[in-house]
């Protein structure tokens, strides 16, 4: 399991004074990344390039307030036992009818039932350590993200259990609090570096950095080597056979 570093993948740095953004989401239509703020009261959009341009500003809003956290399931939390200790951070909505759960103080995932609010427990291979969001792809694959850790998840059953398949690690000094899923289904993380803005630390720059599995990687390049080695195959055949046929026009021209 190694560092998640720049390398190939994509790194988007931005700039805005003591902006501390802890929530993030994807707009497909503008291909913008929308941040919120530990500080201040606006949703910022990044662009690929990393300018920051202000989409909403709102100084009635209750300090303290993190943007970005959205309620539009709001039964999910206080009617149900598994999170009456809370520790809610992270909501991922699955188009068949049920949300995903991450509760950051016990490691727990939960499926919830989007028409009556129940959860249950989702059963998996190893624990989850302080999650802090997540995320789903188009492939169903299931990114839960933490200050540490992005963890690559799978489930055969509609997420009654489910697998961690690949975990990558994370710049802790980024405090990572934040996943979600871009263009062409790429995993980005944000770091917010949010502890700085709570202990009242000022800062400039922040970043938002595509994150890849490794196995996932290792398993495209198998592919790779194998359709290199399939067309290498195939033009050794093809060059056999041509000269076959060049000895056999030969030998009927002399």
């Amino acid at each position: 399991m190694g560092v998640a570093v720049a390398g190939k993948t994509h790194v988007i740095d931005f700039r805005w004074p003591n902006l501390y953004p802890e929530g993030m989401a994807w707009d497909p239509l503008a291909q913008h990344f929308i941040v919120g703020s530990l500080n201040h009261r606006t949703i910022h959009s990044v662009s690929d390039a990393g300018v920051v341009e202000t989409l909403i500003s709102d100084p009635t809003l209750p300090e303290n307030v993190t943007v970005l956290a959205f309620s539009r399931y709001p039964s999910v939390m206080g009617e149900n036992e598994p999170f009456n200790d809370c520790g809610l951070n992270g909501i991922a909505y699955v188009s068949k009818g049920y949300l995903l759960v991450v509760q950051s103080n016990t490691g727990k995932m939960f499926k919830v039932d989007e028409e009556n609010g129940k959860a249950r427990t989702v059963l998996l291979n190893q624990d989850l350590v302080m999650p802090d969001g997540i995320a789903i792809r188009r492939d169903g694959v299931v990114l839960v993200v933490s200050t540490q850790k992005l963890w690559f998840l799978k489930s055969g059953d509609s997420w009654g259990e489910g697998v961690v398949y690949d975990k990558t690690a994370l710049e802790e000094e980024g405090f990572a609090t934040s996943v979600v899923v871009g263009e062409e289904g790429r995993a980005y993380v944000l770091y917010g570096h949010v502890m700085e803005g709570i202990n009242g630390k000022e800062r400039e720059g922040f970043k938002i950095v595509e994150v890849r599995s490794e196995r996932e990687s290792g398993e495209e390049h198998v592919w790779i080597y194998v359709l290199v080695g399939l067309g290498l195959a195939y033009f050794l055949i093809w060059r056999f056979q041509m000269k076959q046929l060049v000895n056999n026009m030969d030998k009927k021209i002399n």
